[in-house]
């Protein structure tokens, strides 16, 4: 029986994603060095959910919007229908301005 233990065998695909994490990681911080940012500044989102589509798991993903408030979120909107502004939030309980003024950045709608 051989002495050495084995390594256990790291898929292909798991290789990538951390290469693809570190050099994101690498890029992250050469971009904050250069421009003179803070490392603790947080970026917005790439992508921003819309209110008036996103199903409750992407809506739970907004900034403090949790599985319970993305369901209250997605239960106002099928029965009052979509948001036409991020401002309409303020409609279901539990949202407030402030939580208003925080989701902005991540959020929008298509509803004119």
């Amino acid at each position: 029986m051989n002495a050495r233990a084995s390594a256990p065998a790291v898929p292909p695909w798991g290789i990538l994603c951390w290469s693809a994490f570190v050099l994101a990681l690498a890029a992250a911080l050469a971009v904050t060095r250069a421009s003179g940012a803070s490392p603790r500044t947080v970026a917005p989102p790439v992508c921003r959910i819309d209110l008036s589509t996103a199903p409750i798991e992407e809506l739970a993903l907004l900034p403090e919007v949790g599985p319970q408030l993305a369901a209250r979120i997605a239960a106002d909107r099928a029965v009052r229908g979509g948001f036409a502004s991020v401002d309409e939030l303020a409609r279901v309980t539990g949202i407030g301005e402030r939580k208003i003024a925080e989701l902005r950045e991540s959020a929008r709608t298509s509803t004119p």
